[in-house]
């Protein structure tokens, strides 16, 4: 009778941890995010850690696997800015690599999951500056993923702005460049306000991007001497993140560049 009892009570609390990650998620994405804020990357990796356990547990959750690509991502920018330091290109590239096999599994959990889709289109993206002649077949590769995120979900704000920078930083002899970025940053602005709109909805549903967004619209629109909306972008951004990097360093820029008399 006890033995029973004992089964009883110790199936169900098993069951719960071995398909409830949702606790995780949420622990390692809030470290990721104040992490990559404060460009600690210990934290960094200590998220990643925690996201990756996340996914030994659930290997076919789709949200679990996304989660551990944006790590992937997150933790590529960090090595890719201090691509100076000992072995941090190399890191970035084999983080890129792991990136895009993660989120390759997360498609294939959920064809429809229009972030991991245009993290997915980032990820090939980016890679390509590993070996530049490799854009020949990534470009297309990228540029398909986006349309399956935009047919996916044509309402997330997060595949315009990931689409947008990809734009800018693509060659113009490949139909790229800030000017062809920009209606795809106005785009993704429209939808980022509508999306904060809303009521939050579950921690692990993907909300981010919308102070970085605002502020490499800024930049695109100072690289096409816009500079009072670039201003604007920028000012936006540091209203909702006053500590954002590329914000500061934007404004900076510009206000050193513009002539007193054009300061308002």
């Amino acid at each position: 009778m006890k033995k029973g009892l004992f089964i009883m009570l110790i199936i169900p609390q098993l069951l719960w941890g071995q398909s409830s990650v949702e606790p995780l998620l949420k622990e390692g994405i809030q470290q990721l995010q104040q992490g990559f804020q404060t460009w600690n990357l210990d934290d960094m990796m200590s998220a990643k850690a925690v996201l990756e356990r996340a996914t030994a547990i659930e290997p076919g959750n789709a949200d679990a696997l996304y989660w551990n690509g944006y790590a992937d991502y997150r933790l590529a920018i960090r090595m890719l800015y201090t691509s100076n330091e000992d072995g941090h290109k190399d890191k970035a590239e084999e983080y890129l690599d792991r990136g895009i096999k993660t989120l390759e599994e997360a498609v294939k959990a959920d064809p429809a999951h229009s972030d991991a889709l245009a993290l997915l289109a980032t990820l090939i993206g980016m890679s390509i500056q590993f070996n530049p002649i490799s854009g020949m077949w990534k470009g297309p590769k990228s540029n398909g993923y986006f349309d399956d995120a935009l047919r996916a979900n044509s309402g997330n704000p997060r595949v315009y702005y990931l689409q947008a920078v990809s734009k800018m930083n693509t060659p113009s002899m490949f139909g790229g460049g800030a000017d062809k970025a920009l209606p795809l940053f106005e785009k993704a602005v429209q939808l980022f306000e509508t999306e904060s709109g809303k009521p939050i909805g579950a921690p692990t549903h993907a909300s981010w991007g919308f102070d970085e967004c605002c502020a490499f619209y800024g930049n695109a629109l100072a690289s096409t001497k816009d500079f009072e909306k670039a201003k604007k972008m920028y000012e936006k951004t540091l209203s909702m993140n006053a500590g954002h990097r590329i914000a500061k360093a934007g404004l900076k820029k510009l206000e050193s560049e513009l002539d007193p008399k054009d300061q308002k």
